[in-house]
């Protein structure tokens, strides 16, 4: 439930977030600046392939060793973007305020969530089962990560060492 709340009190800032990312993808600006390749952001559109092709990867190892069907495949698909999405936010914010990392309860609600919508899909017994862990270990994954790189923001403000 708090990952819920803190996801709607951060929803403004999420919105923020990915109008820029949707701009920053789609314009043709460059800025020519020379700076250290150590300083130079990687761009957006990079991030999002990088993102999108990930989770595409996923999707094709799920359809090919779990699924009975192109629909549990899509049902996964769409979990796993939308929960990565979401839970990664969550997480962060939750880095940023408290420095403790929730993987394991936003683990567990993604648990949840994924096994009602893949039996909703069809996918029962023991397929379901490993289908399940093994988009809750991606998720785990990416909220790990996700935390332990605000986790080296936060100390780097901390210290000074930014730009």
């Amino acid at each position: 439930m708090a990952g819920i709340i803190g996801l709607i009190t951060m929803s403004k800032v999420v919105a923020n977030v990915v109008k820029n990312a949707v701009l920053d993808i789609f314009s043709s600006k460059t800025v020519d600046v020379n700076l250290l390749r150590t300083q130079r952001d990687v761009p957006t559109s990079w991030i999002g392939a990088g993102i999108l092709l990930c989770t595409v990867l996923f999707a094709a190892y799920f359809h090919f060793m779990y699924a009975e069907s192109f629909g549990q495949t899509i049902v996964a698909f769409l979990i796993v973007l939308i929960m990565s999405f979401l839970l990664s936010v969550v997480g962060i914010s939750s880095i940023a305020y408290t420095g403790t990392e929730p993987v394991s309860g936003m683990t567990i609600f993604m648990i949840i969530i994924s096994a009602v919508c893949l039996t909703a899909a069809g996918m029962t017994g023991k397929v379901g089962m490993i289908a399940v862990l093994m988009m809750a270990s991606f998720i785990g994954t990416t909220i790990g990560m996700a935390g332990n790189f605000m986790s080296e923001l936060k100390v780097a403000h901390m210290t000074g060492c930014y730009t």
